[in-house]
């Protein structure tokens, strides 16, 4: 750049700005895992929690990403977050339990009930509650007895963990009930709604809240158990984000009604 001679021993030299270089932009913490939605593999920098929702979803019990970004944000300005998706799906007999309520013409799957235990470690070829049963109890509440192989893989060989002292209610024990979501033992309350649950060897992992206000009277109801005898779940869980349950029990391609 052109120099100038300001006074004697005192010279002036511009400087041209417009080309300096852009400063590191601030990403914040990177937190890495599974989210419901949003694009997998991509480093995405969020800058509010629900600037996170809208990118990747909300809560789940399957993730610890979205409780790990709300409280990061709350005092840092952003965060940047890459989605992963799940390595491999898997595929259970008999693995999964549908509870059917029925009236006249009306039927409708109120609830899915699955493994507790994590599914990596779950042998996809073991029945896993295949002697189940459902007793209707009449009004929207039943008894359901849950039994069968409900084996854990350990190394190459597949190992019954029992029910007997793992559970509050040993194995072929009837645990009761409810479909109707008022009462305190409406299924969610019951069996929980989160895979680590240790009270019982399932969860809840679809319901129907509104299942019950179908029908007129609830006492033409009866109710039913179908176990899942192909229960093939390969994609990532995004697929049941929302849990509906006409295209997520389609997805199954399951005939249960």
């Amino acid at each position: 750049m052109a120099e100038r001679v300001v006074s004697p021993g005192v010279f002036t030299n511009e400087v041209d700005q417009s080309f300096l270089p852009g400063a590191v932009a601030q990403i914040g913490a990177a937190i890495v895992g599974p989210t419901v939605k949003g694009p997998a593999l991509i480093p995405t920098k969020i800058s509010s929690f629900s600037d996170y929702v809208a990118t990747f979803g909300s809560y789940t019990s399957d993730s610890y990403v979205p409780f790990t970004v709300q409280e990061y944000l709350r005092n840092g300005n952003s965060i940047t977050v890459t989605r992963l998706l799940y390595e491999d799906g898997y595929a259970l007999a008999n693995g999964a339990l549908a509870i059917i309520a029925k009236s006249g013409s009306v039927q409708v799957v109120t609830h899915v009930l699955h493994p507790t235990q994590p599914i990596s470690y779950v042998n996809s070829s073991t029945n896993v509650f295949e002697d189940s049963v459902l007793e209707d109890a009449g009004s929207g509440s039943f008894a359901i007895k849950l039994s069968g192989s409900y084996q854990v893989a350990t190394g190459d060989d597949a190992t019954a963990i029992g029910f007997s002292g793992a559970f509050l209610a040993a194995e072929g024990v009837a645990i009761s009930a409810s479909i109707v979501s008022t009462s305190n033992r409406y299924v969610n309350t019951v069996f929980g709604t989160g895979p680590k649950s240790t009270d019982y060897p399932v969860y809840v992992q679809y319901s129907n809240k509104g299942a019950a206000s179908l029908f007129n009277n609830l006492g033409n109801v009866t109710l039913e158990l179908v176990k899942f005898s192909n229960y093939e779940f390969l994609t990532d869980y995004a697929n049941i984000s929302g849990k509906a349950a006409t295209p997520w029990i389609t997805s199954q391609k399951l005939d249960l009604l």
